[in-house]
This record gives C-alpha cells, sequence and structure tokens, in this order.
C-alpha cells in the first residue's frame, strides 16, 4: 500500500509483447461474466469502489490499533477513500434495478463507516467491506483476480515510471525527484520496503493505489491514463525498488516455459495472426453496420494482439514492423473518421498482406531442434571440407617431395 503519494505527469506507453495463449490461460483481473449486461462505465465504477474500500480498510487496520488512533494521517485517508467510495455508490445505485438490493448495499457503506468513525476492530471493518464487494461484483457479474492478464514488462514498466512518476519520486523511489519539495504531504518513498517490498506487501495493493489516485493529494487516479497492463507494468517496477528477486506473476512464468521452447515460436506466431484476423474481420463487420466507435474499439483490440508478435517480427524485418504499425494507426483513424467503406476495406486487406508477409519470416526461425541438427550439420560439413584441405596439402606437399626427390636423383 502506498500511503503517501505517487505523482505522474499524463503519457501512455504500449506493451510490446504478450503471448496469445496466456492472455486466455491465465487469471484474468476483470472480466464481466454477462458482458452484454453491464455497460463499461458501470464495471469501472464498480472496480473503483471496490478498490477505494479495500485502500480504506488497509488505512484503517494501520491508522487505529486496540480503538486508539496510532497514526492519524492513515486514520485520516481511511476516512477520505471510504467517503469517495460512498458517493461512487450514489452514482452507481441508478444502474441496480433491485431497490432492496440497493438500499442493502447503501446501509453497509453507512455501517462501515460507522465502523470507522467508532474505532472499532479492523477485522470487522474487512469483514463488512469483503461483504460489500463481494455483493456489488456479483451483482454487476464481474469476476476478480489480483494478479495481471498478461506478463509483466519490467522494462516497460520503468519506461513508463521514468516518463511519469520520476519527477516526484525520484530515479530510485526515494521520493526525491526535481518536483518532490513542492509536494504537501511528499510524494512516496518507493523504495521503502513497508510500501513496495514484498515481505509487508502485495503488487496488488500498490496496483490499488495507482488506480484510485489519494484524494487531497498530488497522487492523481491512473486508471482513465494508463491501460491495465500499463498498470501492472510500473506497479512491479516500484517494487524492484525494495526487492532484491522481484516476484513475478504466475504469467510470467508460463510465458518462460513458452519462449523456453522456440520450437513452438511458429505455431505461436501463426495462433496470433489468426486473432488479429479475426479481430480485423469483426470491426470491418461492425463498421459496415455503422457502429464507427466499436469498430473502432475491436480495431484496436486487433492492434494489440498484434503486439504480441510485433517485438520479434521487428527483429526479423523493422521495415515491415513499422509498416505494420502505421497501418494499423491508419485503419483505427479511417473507421473513427467515418471514411468510405471501400477506403477503410482496403486497409484492412493491406493489414492482412504484411500480416501473411510476417508469419511467413516468423515461420522461419529455427527451433532449437532444428538450431542444433542445422550446427550439427554444419561442424560435420565444415569438419568434413576442413579434412579435404588437409588430405589436399599433404597430396600437394608430398608431390613437392616427390619432384625435389626425381630432380636430386637427376
Amino acid at each position: 500500500m502506498l500511503p503517501t503519494k505517487l505523482t505522474m505527469p499524463r503519457k501512455s506507453v504500449f506493451l510490446k509483447f504478450v503471448i496469445i495463449a496466456l492472455l486466455f490461460s491465465s487469471h484474468s483481473f476483470w472480466a464481466p461474466n454477462l458482458a452484454e449486461a453491464v455497460n463499461q462505465a458501470s464495471i469501472d465504477r464498480v472496480k473503483k469502489i471496490v478498490m477505494m474500500l479495500n485502500i480504506a480498510a488497509k488505512e484503517f487496520e494501520e491508522g487505529v490499533v486496540n480503538g486508539k488512533i496510532v497514526v492519524a494521517p492513515e486514520y485520516e485517508e481511511s476516512l477520505v477513500f471510504l467517503q469517495q467510495a460512498i458517493e461512487r455508490f450514489a452514482r452507481l445505485s441508478a444502474e441496480i434495478p433491485d431497490s432492496q438490493k440497493v438500499e442493502k448495499l447503501k446501509n453497509q457503506l453507512i455501517n462501515i463507516m460507522g465502523l470507522v468513525k467508532d474505532k472499532a476492530d479492523s477485522q470487522k471493518v474487512w469483514a463488512e467491506v469483503n461483504s460489500i464487494n463481494s455483493e456489488l461484483l456479483a451483482t454487476f457479474n464481474i469476476e476478480i483476480n489480483k494478479t495481471p492478464i498478461t506478463p509483466i514488462s519490467l522494462v516497460n514498466g520503468k519506461k513508463i515510471f521514468e516518463s511519469n512518476c520520476l519527477i516526484c519520486h525520484g530515479l530510485t523511489g526515494n521520493g526525491d525527484g526535481p518536483m518532490a519539495s513542492q509536494f504537501d504531504p511528499s510524494p512516496a518513498v518507493l523504495s521503502n520496503a513497508k510500501l513496495t517490498g514484498d515481505a509487508n506487501t502485495t503488487a496488488y495493493d500498490n496496483f490499488e493505489v495507482i488506480n484510485v489516485g489519494i484524494a487531497n493529494t498530488a497522487m492523481m487516479a491512473w486508471a482513465g491514463v494508463l491501460s491495465e497492463t500499463q498498470i501492472w507494468d510500473v506497479t512491479y517496477y516500484i517494487r524492484t525498488f525494495s526487492n532484491v528477486n522481484i516476484q513475478l506473476p504466475p504469467v510470467n512464468l508460463e510465458l518462460a516455459a513458452i519462449e523456453s521452447s522456440a520450437d513452438n515460436a511458429g505455431k505461436l506466431a501463426a495462433m496470433v495472426v489468426d486473432e488479429v484476423r479475426g479481430l480485423l474481420d469483426k470491426s470491418l463487420e461492425i463498421y459496415k453496420s455503422g457502429q464507427g466507435d466499436n469498430a473502432a474499439e475491436v480495431a484496436f483490440d486487433a492492434y494489440l494482439a498484434y503486439e504480441k508478435i510485433e517485438s520479434n517480427l521487428i527483429t526479423k524485418d523493422r521495415s515491415l514492423g513499422v509498416s505494420l504499425e502505421s497501418v494499423f494507426s491508419r485503419y483505427r483513424g479511417e473507421i473513427k473518421r467515418n471514411a468510405p467503406f471501400d477506403h477503410v476495406q482496403s486497409l484492412n486487406n493491406e493489414i492482412n498482406l504484411k500480416l501473411s508477409k510476417g508469419l511467413e519470416l516468423l515461420k522461419s526461425e529455427v527451433g532449437f531442434t532444428g538450431m542444433f541438427f542445422q550446427s550439427f550439420s554444419i561442424i560435420v560439413r565444415e569438419g568434413f571440407e576442413a579434412i579435404l584441405i588437409i588430405a589436399a596439402l599433404i597430396a600437394f606437399f608430398y608431390q613437392q617431395d616427390m619432384v625435389e626427390f626425381v630432380g636430386q636423383k637427376d
């Protein structure tokens, strides 16, 4: 948990590499069971309420012991987060058709506020928070797992941190950034193990705070600025400041297992390309039906899927990789400006053509087994050629000796 303040200017950085097999087999963070029944705005609002309640409970647990306030700022922040959750629920309640359920949830929130103000046992607060969170998630058909959906990129997290957070938190998270002195309270010292250490916190603790921010401080909410993946990346990066051996999530271990088998590279690339093409077809179909905004959203999903192989493709053919990124951008742009269908379709076709070229390049990568036999055959071939050369040299010198010997006899 970050009881003090993370502060970052607005900027976003794209995820470089994910694997499709992990995307669907790993634990997902938030996933609606009945997406048709709940709009994204409602899902986002529920997510933030749950996070705020969790943070409020954590702050209360640290600020109050045995009915007495031991850390005043923590206790005050618990009240602030709880009040924000109550206000957001008031706006959300209109989307719950069951009035009795609304009243029940409202009373639970009021009860939590009462427990906090009475400085009750923290376990009672947690019990109420867990109860209302479960009820909210069930009401809006949302499942939650507190782990990333895609592999963590510490490289990407470092870029995001240095572009957005360094100015306040400092290069190594010591809270000594160029603008740190201008804030009261001061930016969080992220190198403090109590805030980011594996022994004291979880990555999800930090993830929640980055998402919702901290009221009455310079720490803004980043949920609407950075993507969920980007927040997870920077979350794990800041934890490197206090952990010598950072514990990455299970999804990274699965990625390492897949990557260790290079023979699977071609198959994985084909799977990703199939996914991209499916999303491209879907976006074009939606656009043809007149749903421009939805089509643009699906087109962006196609680009995100392509990013899973982008790094490998750029390594093989930088020009093709950059060209694909450009045409993806134009494709989304033309959809957004309601360009003629034929023009949008031509861009769709261009992407598919370039994807075919890219797939051939990626399939040409030699796996470990192939590399072994290829290397062995080279050794054998080169060795055989060396033997032939040596034999030729021996024959040459033998012939020269024979010529000299004959000359001496004459």
